[in-house]
């Protein structure tokens, strides 16, 4: 009996250990597209989950992750294009052309890092860069995303913070106080997490400040964190 025991503890803990600190297996997919003329090249690096119980879920996550990653662009083409779809890429080509002659040249570079994953929290900060020439400076392109491994929800700033607990005041209230620059218009921050704290990015759309990053810690705003939300079930 001493022996059986001595046995179910250690087999204890590990089932503990694995059910309440839940991650996800990444593994990095890069979609590379360079034109026929050389004039426009495309590098994009995104993730991909392996490992998940659930495989719908793992399903949907992925489908996910590459449309976030592959899809959009309004701000470089004026439309949402799909990288993905032949007669997209031909219609940026095109655009190029029409906008800035055949004289341009326009590199976009996309890679992530990986805020926080654990506790069925997947954080993911997106990053990328595009080179046009002839423009006088390159774009950086910032998107984040953060899910929950468990049921495939995908988050919203909302969903951090309690209801009616006035949280986009004391957020920008924390930002005065750090004199960081605040669009007045914006009703949520585009955001990654943290093993311990919320950070905003593309705060602005000012040139100067693309790419700024405010990083708050939990502990500061405890008072206004929805237990149920991803910093909610960080912080457990």
């Amino acid at each position: 009996m001493k022996h059986i025991k001595i046995l179910f503890i250690p087999v204890l803990l590990f089932y503990m250990c694995v059910s309440t600190v839940y991650c996800a297996e990444i593994k990095s997919e890069n979609f590379v597209y360079k034109s026929s003329d050389g004039k426009l090249s495309i590098t994009i690096t995104y993730p991909q989950l392996t490992g998940l119980s659930d495989k719908k879920v793992e399903n949907d996550l992925n489908k996910y992750f590459k449309k976030g990653f592959l899809t959009g662009y309004e701000e470089l083409y004026g439309r949402s294009v799909n990288f993905c779809d032949k007669k997209d890429l031909e219609f940026c080509h095109k655009d190029l052309i029409e906008t800035f002659g055949k004289e341009f040249k326009n590199t976009i570079e996309v890679e992530y890092t990986v805020g926080v994953n654990k506790n069925d929290i997947l954080s993911i900060d997106y990053s990328g860069l595009e080179i046009l020439t002839p423009s006088a400076h390159p774009s950086k392109l910032l998107k984040t995303f953060t899910v929950n491994l468990k049921d495939g929800k995908i988050y919203k700033f909302k969903d951090l913070f309690k209801e009616k607990s006035n949280y986009m005041s004391v957020i920008k209230s924390i930002l005065e106080k750090r004199k960081s620059y605040i669009e007045i218009q914006k009703e949520g921050y585009d955001f990654y997490l943290t093993s311990d704290s919320l950070v905003l990015v593309n705060i602005n759309t000012a040139y100067v400040s693309q790419g700024v990053e405010e990083v708050i810690k939990f502990k500061d705003i405890k008072d206004i964190i929805n237990e149920k939300g991803p910093a909610g079930i960080l912080m457990k």
